[in-house]
């Protein structure tokens, strides 16, 4: 998987390139395009309860996306608020 920020430093996209069978785990809302052969399953993670706890706590959303690469594919993300994006 490769990663490239775009757009910095206010207006911030990550661009993921992934291979077939890789996936991302984000917060609902956080896509803003992919590419064909890339399934997005929605779920509450942990059950309802847990997202129940983590988005009351302002931790995460209460659903969660797969991302999944069926073929090789892109997936692009952006933050919730204009802002940038750092690695680790």
């Amino acid at each position: 998987m490769d990663a490239d920020i775009h757009h910095r430093p206010s207006f911030a996209l990550l661009e993921l390139s992934l291979s077939p069978g890789e996936s991302v785990v984000a917060e609902a809302g956080a896509m803003v395009s992919h590419s064909d052969g890339v399934d997005v399953e929605t779920n509450a993670n942990g059950g309802i309860l847990d997202s129940l706890k983590r988005s009351v706590l302002g931790e995460d959303s209460f659903f969660m996306n797969t991302f999944v690469a069926e073929q090789a594919g892109t997936l692009t993300l952006a933050p919730p608020l204009p802002g940038d994006i750092e690695t680790r």
